[in-house]
């Protein structure tokens, strides 16, 4: 696993939400995206077990 891009995609996920609470963006679209991006990151983990 690359920390590297663990540590890019987290530096993202960050980037996103303070983009997302400087728009005031919804919060039903921001758990969409979230749980997304969770769903990614565990079939990412289930293939690198």
């Amino acid at each position: 696993m690359d920390v590297n891009n663990i540590v890019s995609s987290y530096m993202k996920l960050r980037g996103l939400t303070s983009l997302f609470r400087f728009l005031g963006g919804s919060s039903l679209l921001f758990d969409w995206l979230l749980s997304f991006i969770l769903d990614l990151s565990s079939i990412h983990t289930s293939h690198s077990l």
